[in-house]
């Protein structure tokens, strides 16, 4: 895949639903940097928040990210920074293969 196309898909990422974090398809690894490296939308962890059955409070403590941080994020359409976004990719990539070897997200 080319710099072009994944740089296509890093854009259009940011223009989804919060869920589409869910959806990512983890099993492509160069994907997965370029999403980190281009940073998660704040809003995708309102998704995986509602997805693993926790409140907002709950995932920032597990992203370590301040919960007023996220709300600034939030506020403005911003993007994860790297770390945090590894952070989040990381619990979504895990809560991904759960549910393809459970076959049921809850």
């Amino acid at each position: 895949i080319g710099w072009l196309a994944l740089r296509h898909l890093a854009d259009r990422i940011r223009h989804v639903p919060a869920l589409s974090l869910l959806q990512f398809p983890y099993h492509d690894n160069l994907r997965v940097a370029e999403l980190v490296r281009r940073g998660v939308p704040a809003r995708a962890l309102t998704g995986l928040a509602d997805a693993l059955h926790l409140s907002l409070g709950g995932l920032t403590a597990a992203v370590q990210i301040p919960r007023r941080t996220l709300e600034r994020r939030l506020a403005e359409n911003a993007v994860l920074k790297v770390a945090e976004s590894e952070r989040a990719v990381r619990i979504s990539r895990r809560l991904a293969r759960a549910t393809e070897v459970f076959e049921d997200r809850d």
